[in-house]
């Protein structure tokens, strides 16, 4: 859920930027990259997260 909404926010910023500012769609490429980075961040925090648990250790210290 976290990594369509991130997408869409980007995204969405992105294309009503262009739109501000009387069309094109650089805004909205780099929203979309945005969204896309922000997406590979939140599958390392999981993955990160995974690895800890496996290796029996957590964030939270137990």
């Amino acid at each position: 859920m976290q990594l369509a909404v991130g997408m869409a926010v980007f995204a969405g910023g992105g294309y009503w930027l262009d739109r501000r500012r009387g069309g094109g769609v650089a805004f909205t490429l780099a929203g979309i990259g945005l969204g896309l980075f922000y997406g590979g961040y939140e599958v390392w925090k999981v993955v990160r997260e995974l690895n800890a648990k496996a290796n029996g250790k957590s964030k939270h210290g137990s």
